[in-house]
């Protein structure tokens, strides 16, 4: 009897490790994204995610306005999306990223960022270049980090393609500039972790003339020695 009883326990002791192994197994280790811009529902399904994470953070007023832009990783994807100020929507210019990982248990989500400007007319007025700055993670499957980004919108109508020079080493990256809704163009770029600190963002246009040149000044940090 003793010996069935402890039979019992030790099967029972053995499924529940089991279990939580899974569970901490799925929810730290991503799965691999087979095709999922073919998924019709994914913009809705990122749109819940995110809603919900803002809710349980207990974030009021927080509307989706919409995503405009998904650029998927092997593991995940990062998502930039506008929000909803009620009615004064028109008087806004801003821009959000969040970068999501896909677990067995669902969308975890890693980090974010993003900016808020409350006269757009100004920044259209001045041809403005602003940008953002997101720190980065650990690598993703590719072996390659997802971030981090560097990541804006340019209202100068003149600015065509937008570089990122690193000052100290001279190591020069072209952004990736996508066009959404309401004539606005966003852009971004992945940054290498072994860039350096002073960066200098120029707006070129079709002649490859600069129009504008910002510096940005990224924080230092300590990275993981694992």
């Amino acid at each position: 009897m003793r010996k069935q009883r402890w039979f019992w326990k030790t099967s029972v002791t053995t499924v529940c490790v089991a279990l939580i192994g899974f569970i901490v197994y799925a929810w730290l280790f991503p799965m691999n994204l087979t095709n999922p811009a073919a998924d019709p529902a994914i913009d809705d399904n990122l749109r819940q995610v995110i809603t919900e994470r803002y809710r349980t953070l207990n974030v009021t007023g927080f509307e989706m306005d919409g995503i405009v832009h998904k650029e998927w990783t092997n593991e995940g994807v990062v998502v930039f999306y506008t929000r909803k100020y009620g009615q004064t929507d028109d008087e806004y210019a801003d821009l959000n990223l969040e970068y999501w990982k896909k677990t067995l248990l669902g969308w975890k989500w890693v980090t974010g960022g993003g900016y808020q400007f409350s006269n757009l007319n100004n920044l259209k007025r001045d041809g403005s270049l602003v940008f953002e700055y997101v720190t980065g993670t650990e690598p993703d499957g590719s072996g390659e980090p997802p971030l981090p980004i560097v990541y804006g919108e340019s209202f100068n109508q003149e600015i065509v393609n937008i570089e990122l020079t690193d000052k100290q080493t001279h190591y020069k990256q072209v952004a990736k500039m996508i066009p959404i809704q309401d004539g606005r163009m966003i852009w971004f770029v992945r940054f290498p972790f072994y860039m350096g600190t002073q960066i200098e963002i120029q707006g070129l246009n079709e002649a490859g003339k600069t129009v504008v040149v910002n510096s940005m000044d990224i924080p230092i940090i300590q990275q993981s020695s694992n």
